[in-house]
């Protein structure tokens, strides 16, 4: 019995310094992190991960689970933009990561859906021309779209945008992928682009590349009113949250704020209860209807 009680005691510190030991080393951002001081904006918001979303038309959550915490989080996004704006206005907004797989694509769709929804004429256009995603979340075609634009400047740019189920949504496709994204991107052509579509709409939201896989994040930002940064819970390290900051700043732009995306569980900061997330809500209409 003695040797039992020993071994469980033992047993129980070497797991509690294991613990600790995994957490020092952990340089990912977390909810109790201080992330203000470290990117030198606002936590704009917090918003909880979303169980078994497939990528498609599922990823529209603020659609198919209009009520969930996530929804609200989207658009308490889109009023704390709001507030944002009545300081140095904000029509055209550039949405990056540090890095892949954080979710800044799936974030761009919802909050170009809560715009919209509150009324604002709004534009996404899709500027990730490496791995573009946005026409499969929408459901339409990409054979044309801003590289069309791009390459030829006398296009209008509804003649390629499409209108969504969603009313007061439009979306720019990437179309045709380029061998020469960032020369495109940085182009005067893009800026002459962006200058035509925010003379037809409330608000433009960019998707853009990872911050830390391509320059063109920051070329597009470049043309832009801000840069809204999305990072996921215990996956961005903060180093690179921090350098995409820095190196933002370096290049005069304006970084609105940060989403800190995929919380799961008890992290979830928000106002919603659980059932929320359990009430039935109308699903995604298809973009013919």
């Amino acid at each position: 019995m003695l040797s039992l009680l020993l071994g469980l005691f033992f047993g129980f510190l070497i797991g509690v310094g294991l613990i600790a030991i995994v957490e020092f080393l952990d340089n990912t951002v977390k909810p109790e992190h201080d992330l203000q001081s470290l990117i030198g904006a606002p936590v704009l918001s917090t918003i909880g991960k979303i169980a078994k979303l497939q990528p498609g038309a599922s990823q529209l959550f603020t659609v198919t689970h209009g009520r969930s915490g996530p929804a609200e989080a989207m658009r308490l996004l889109r009023t704390n933009l709001d507030f944002a704006s009545a300081s140095e206005e904000i029509k055209t907004l550039v949405i990056t990561s540090p890095g892949s797989g954080e979710g800044k694509s799936t974030l761009t769709a919802n909050l170009g859906v809560v715009m919209a929804q509150s009324g604002a004429k709004t534009v996404i256009l899709d500027g990730d021309l490496r791995k573009p995603t946005l026409h499969k979340v929408f459901g339409v075609q990409n054979d044309a779209g801003v590289t069309t634009l791009l390459t030829h400047p006398s296009k209008s740019w509804t003649s390629v945008s499409k209108q969504v189920a969603i009313p007061n949504l439009f979306l720019v496709p990437c179309g045709p992928i380029p061998p020469n994204p960032s020369d495109l991107l940085s182009s005067e052509r893009f800026k002459q682009l962006l200058e035509r579509v925010q003379q037809d709409a409330d608000i433009v939201l960019i998707d853009s590349p990872p911050v830390h896989s391509a320059s063109n994040s920051l070329a597009l930002a470049a043309h832009a009113d801000g840069l809204l940064l999305v990072s996921q819970s215990h996956k961005t390290r903060t180093d690179a949250l921090r350098d995409a900051a820095h190196s933002a700043r370096q290049g005069r732009i304006r970084v609105v704020g940060l989403v800190l995306n995929r919380l799961k569980g008890s992290q979830r900061s928000t106002y919603y209860g659980e059932y929320y997330e359990s009430d039935p809500a109308p699903g995604v209409p298809s973009p013919g209807d």
